[in-house]
C-alpha cells in the first residue's frame, strides 16, 4: 500500500508562508528587536512559543513535538503576522500569534479577521463561538505548558528535523525524493540541539521532565525523540530517523486507511493492522482505536 507523502506540496518543512485580532492583549513584554518586516527573528519565535503556550491559536492543537513522537500528523508552529506584513505589520512579539504551519498558510496575507480561539494560553470569546465549554483535556493542555521557557523552542525546532528526517524516508518509500535528505536534517538538528543544550546551561533552565512537559503515559517513540537531545553526531540523529521510520510508515497507513473506512469490515481491517504487532506511534494507535470505537457506533445507527 502506496504511504502518503508528508504534508504540504513542497519539500517537508520549508512552508515558511505566513488580520487584526479583535480585543488583542496588551499583557505582554515589548520587544525592541528591529529587522525584517516579513520575518520573525529566532528570540521572537522562541519567546511567543512559551507565551502562547506551544498552543495554536486558531485550532488549539498543541505544536509541542514530543506530543507527538512519530505521529505523521505534527505540524509544526509558525510565527503568524497579526496584522500583516504586506499591509506594514511588523515582525515583533506584539504583532504576532503562534499558529500551526498549516494554519499559517492558509491564512496567508488573507486581511479578514480570523477567529483567534486562543490568546497568550487562554481561550477568547472567539474560542466559545466555537465550543460551548473549555474542554478538560485543553486546559491541562494549557496547564501543562504554562511551564515552557524559550529555551524549548530550540529543542522542539531540533527535534522537528529529526522529524522531518524520518518523513523524508516516509516520501521516499512512496516515490518522492526530496533535495532535504537526512543528513540535511541531521545537520540542522544538531545546531538547534547544541544551541538549547547551550542555553539551557547558562539560564539553568530545568530538564523536560522535572518541568512535567511531558503529556503521560510517554509512548516508546516519543521518548526516542527526547532521547535526540542528548546526541551530539549527524551519524546518531540519520540512526534515529531511520528508526521512527517504520513507525512513522505505519501510522500513516492506519491513518489512511481510517479516513477512508466507510463499512464495518474496513475497520476491522484498521484493528488488524494494529495487531499485527508492527510498530505504531503511540499517538496514532491511541487515536485509531478511539476512532474506530466512535465509527462501529456510527455505523450500527446508520
Amino acid at each position: 500500500m502506496a504511504t502518503r507523502a508528508p504534508l504540504g506540496a513542497e519539500d517537508p518543512g520549508v512552508q515558511d508562508v505566513p488580520a487584526v485580532r479583535s480585543g488583542r492583549s496588551t499583557r505582554r513584554s515589548s520587544n525592541r528587536r528591529a529587522g525584517d518586516k516579513s520575518k520573525f527573528s529566532d528570540e521572537v519565535r522562541a519567546e511567543l512559543f512559551a507565551l502562547e503556550r506551544a498552543t495554536c491559536s486558531y485550532s488549539g492543537a498543541s505544536l509541542w513535538i514530543l506530543d507527538y513522537g512519530a505521529d505523521p500528523d505534527y505540524a509544526i508552529d509558525w510565527a503568524d503576522h497579526v496584522v500583516p506584513a504586506s499591509r506594514g505589520g511588523e515582525s515583533t512579539l506584539e504583532n504576532a500569534a503562534l499558529a500551526s504551519w498549516i494554519h499559517n498558510y492558509v491564512r496567508g496575507a488573507n486581511t479578514m479577521r480570523p477567529l483567534f480561539l486562543l490568546d497568550r494560553g487562554r481561550p477568547t470569546r472567539d474560542f466559545y463561538l466555537l465550543h460551548p465549554a473549555l474542554s478538560a483535556e485543553l486546559a491541562a493542555q494549557l496547564a501543562r505548558f504554562s511551564r515552557l521557557h524559550p529555551t524549548d523552542w530550540y529543542l522542539n525546532r531540533g527535534l522537528w528535523h529529526v522529524w522531518l528526517g524520518s518523513q523524508y524516508l516516509l516520501a521516499r518509500d512512496g516515490g518522492t525524493l526530496y533535495r532535504r535528505d537526512t543528513r540535511y536534517r541531521a545537520v540542522c538538528a544538531l545546531k538547534q540541539l547544541r544551541k538549547w543544550r547551550k542555553m539551557t546551561q547558562e539560564q539553568s533552565v530545568a530538564s523536560v521532565a522535572e518541568r512535567g512537559l511531558l503529556l503521560e503515559p510517554v509512548g516508546w517513540d516519543q521518548r526516542a525523540l527526547l532521547a535526540a537531545a542528548a546526541l551530539d553526531s549527524e551519524s546518531e540523529l540519520e540512526a534515529l530517523m531511520h528508526e521512527l521510520f517504520p513507525a512513522m510508515r505505519a501510522s500513516s497507513i492506519l491513518l489512511d486507511l481510517l479516513g477512508d473506512a466507510e463499512e464495518p469490515v474496513d475497520l476491522e481491517d484498521i484493528l488488524e493492522v494494529l495487531d499485527a504487532g508492527e510498530p505504531v506511534a503511540a499517538r496514532v494507535e491511541s487515536r485509531v482505536r478511539h476512532s474506530v470505537l466512535q465509527m462501529q457506533e456510527l455505523l450500527r445507527v446508520e
